[in-house]
């Protein structure tokens, strides 16, 4: 088993905290992308 197995089985132990940390991410990559754009 390598690492990349262990740290997808995991993840989805508690698909809730994945999904949230998901949706952080994308908003976080939202917000900064957003404030790049206002600031060009």
């Amino acid at each position: 088993m390598t690492f990349l197995d262990l740290a997808w089985k995991n993840a989805w132990r508690k698909p809730l905290r994945t999904i949230l940390l998901m949706i952080c991410v994308a908003v976080a990559f939202l917000i900064y992308g957003l404030t790049a754009s206002f600031l060009a």
